[in-house]
C-alpha cells in the first residue's frame, strides 16, 4: 500500500466519522446554526496562520483582486453546506453521505461546458461507475426503476445532490480563479 492510499483511507474514515458524529450528536441543530457556527470556528482557527503566513500587503491585493470570486465562491460552499447538513437531518447518513458525494459526477460535464474540456473513456467510465453504484446502493427489490424514483420522491435525496451540484460549481470555480 502506497502512502497516499493510506493516507486517502484515514482521510476518509475521518469524513466518515465526522458525518456520523454531526448526524448523532448535532440532528437537533438548524443547518444554517450548525454552518454558521463551523465557519466562525474555522475562522478564529486559522487567521493567526494567516496573519503569521501571509504577508499584509499580499492578503489584501488577493482579496481585492480576487474578492468577488472569492466571496461567491464562499457563499456557494455555506449553500452546499446547509443543503448537506438539512439532508443529514432529514435522511439516513447510509443514504445520504454517498449520494452529496458523487459531486465529480457534475463536475466533469461542468468542465466539459464551461472550460471546454474533453472527456476521456477512463472519466466516462468513472461516471458510470459511480452512477451504476449510487444505484445498486439505492436498490431495495422490487421495481428495477424503485432507486430512480425514491431519489425523486425524497427530500434528503434531493437536498443532498443539491450539495453535491452546489459542491461542484465550487471545485470548477476554484479551478478557473486559479487558472487566471
Amino acid at each position: 500500500m502506497t502512502e497516499a492510499l493510506v493516507v486517502a483511507i484515514a482521510a476518509a474514515t475521518l469524513l466518515g466519522v465526522y458525518i456520523v458524529g454531526v448526524k448523532q450528536y448535532f440532528n437537533d441543530y438548524p443547518p444554517t446554526a450548525f454552518v454558521a457556527l463551523s465557519y466562525a470556528i474555522g475562522a478564529v482557527w486559522y487567521f493567526p496562520l494567516v496573519a503569521v503566513r501571509i504577508p499584509v500587503d499580499k492578503f489584501w491585493r488577493t482579496l481585492t483582486d480576487h474578492g468577488f470570486v472569492l466571496v461567491v465562491l464562499a457563499i456557494i460552499t455555506a449553500l452546499a453546506l446547509v443543503a448537506f447538513y438539512t439532508s443529514l437531518v432529514l435522511g439516513d447518513v447510509s443514504y445520504i453521505a454517498p449520494l452529496s458525494k458523487t459531486v465529480p459526477v457534475f463536475v466533469l460535464p461542468l468542465e466539459v461546458l464551461a472550460l471546454r474540456q474533453s472527456i476521456t473513456r477512463l472519466q466516462l467510465l468513472g461516471i458510470v461507475t459511480v452512477t451504476i453504484a449510487i444505484y445498486v446502493i439505492n436498490y431495495q427489490g422490487g421495481s428495477v426503476l424503485a432507486p430512480v424514483f425514491r431519489l425523486f420522491k425524497s427530500r434528503a435525496a434531493g437536498l443532498a445532490i443539491i450539495s453535491a451540484i452546489l459542491f461542484a460549481v465550487v471545485d470548477v470555480g476554484k479551478r478557473v480563479s486559479m487558472q487566471e
